[in-house]
């Protein structure tokens, strides 16, 4: 009876410790959704570090949040939801200039961020077969996003909200071997060490003479900057605008400071929903030029009122495209700042 008893409770024993093992064994790597550094003001390096994170079935990854990104896993074979997305039913209405003319948006499809990138979808486990992803960060701070990886497999993830910012979590079998978080923490020092390298090159472009460039601008390297920051011509002459990068577009908008600040101030509306997360509205003033389709007016200092002239969101693959061209009809000094980054500021001066 004794040994009976002996030999349940060395059982027991053993499946407690194989248990507490299991538990033990499970492990949490850290990826850092921008890099984990100080950079210049200007410089935003919209990237995953490490590229390619490698760990075991079970086990976590743990993404901190450095700069404004989300972190989403489509499902197999599917691609990630966009950013903005058209309102199939809402449209915009009741936006008028200071001079109480209605802008030509009125009427078109209402833009909203895609409720599939705004907030968290999937929950706590990924194994491939469902949309899974964060949200976008809360506040100032935005609190680290977990996930753990119930499937073996190589899944790639991205972020939304700049194109091209995509990175791998390789998931092997518990018996395989992986790098180490040493080799993890070297092989993200060595990629932001190439990036960094990069935005040396990129700090000073060649801008084309009656060109501004927004950002200066090559993969994961974007600088929030204007190039030149101040322009000069004359009376009649045209300035033409460009943003050439992939993955931080811009704007180039002229007004009082006072409007301009209540643009960025409700560039997001949240719009409350019928017992759900509510709707994330853009503002068309940020996103859409300021005046219909084509050749935008001359500037004068009083478009609109106010002086408000916005060539909307410029980049590659936008509904916008990559140029604008203005005509400045009046001498002064216009200045001008990106809605999206309104940290961007520059000068036109008309003599």
């Amino acid at each position: 009876m004794l040994v009976r008893r002996a030999a349940g409770a060395c059982s027991a024993a053993a499946l407690l410790l194989a248990a507490f093992t299991g538990q033990a064994l499970a492990a949490t790597k850290t990826v850092s959704a921008g890099p984990n550094a100080k950079l210049a003001p200007e410089l935003s390096i919209n990237d995953f570090f490490r590229q390619t994170v490698t760990i075991h079935q079970g086990d976590s990854v743990k993404w901190t949040f450095r700069g404004f990104h989300d972190v989403v896993f489509p499902a197999k074979g599917h691609k990630p939801p966009p950013f903005f997305a058209a309102d199939p039913v809402a449209k915009v209405e009741g936006f008028a200039d200071t001079a109480g003319a209605p802008f030509w948006f009125n009427g078109q499809p209402r833009q909203n961020i895609d409720p599939r990138s705004a907030f968290p979808v999937g929950g706590a486990t990924y194994d491939g077969t469902k949309l899974t992803g964060s949200g976008l960060p809360q506040g100032n701070t935005a609190a680290p996003y977990k996930l753990t990886f119930t499937k073996s497999g190589v899944f790639t993830y991205y972020c939304t909200i700049h194109p091209g910012m995509k990175a791998r979590v390789k998931v092997l079998p518990k018996t395989a071997q992986i790098p180490t978080a040493a080799q993890d923490a070297k092989a993200a020092k060595q990629q932001l060490a190439v990036a960094l390298k990069q935005a040396k090159k990129l700090a000073a472009p060649k801008v084309p003479a009656g060109q501004v460039y927004g950002g200066s601008d090559r993969g994961s390297v974007n600088y929030l900057k204007f190039f030149p920051g101040s322009i000069t011509v004359k009376a009649g002459q045209s300035v033409v605008f460009s943003v050439l990068g992939s993955q931080e577009p811009h704007t180039f908008s002229f007004g009082t400071d006072a409007y301009l600040k209540d643009i960025v101030a409700k560039q997001i509306t949240p719009v409350p929903g019928a017992g759900g997360p509510p709707t994330l509205v853009f503002d068309p003033r940020a996103l859409l030029p300021s005046d219909p389709p084509g050749p935008l007016p001359p500037y004068t200092g009083q478009n609109h009122g106010d002086g408000f002239l916005s060539t909307g969101t410029l980049g590659k693959g936008l509904p916008g495209g990559t140029k604008a061209s203005i005509t400045f009809a009046n001498p002064g000094t216009y200045g001008f700042i990106c809605l999206i980054h309104p940290e961007m500021h520059g000068t036109v001066v008309v003599q």
